[in-house]
């Protein structure tokens, strides 16, 4: 497994828990809410970097195409 694979993961985990705080659920256990605050913050410290850095190659990409 490379690093892209792992911070692949990583992001589908973190939107698993985005869409876990959604829940009637988990809204309504607090200690629950709590765990899944600080897997959130602790995620999104690698996922929004990650995410920049795509961002960033697509825009690479795009203006090398566009300068051909």
């Amino acid at each position: 497994m490379d690093v892209e694979d792992r911070l692949n993961e990583i992001e589908a985990r973190f939107e698993q828990i985005k869409a876990e705080m959604s829940s009637l659920e988990a809204a309504t256990d607090h200690g629950r809410m709590r765990t899944l605050g600080q897997l959130f913050a602790e995620l999104e410290q690698i996922v929004r970097p990650y995410r920049e850095y795509r961002q960033a190659v697509a825009d690479v990409a795009e203006a090398r195409e566009l300068a051909a």
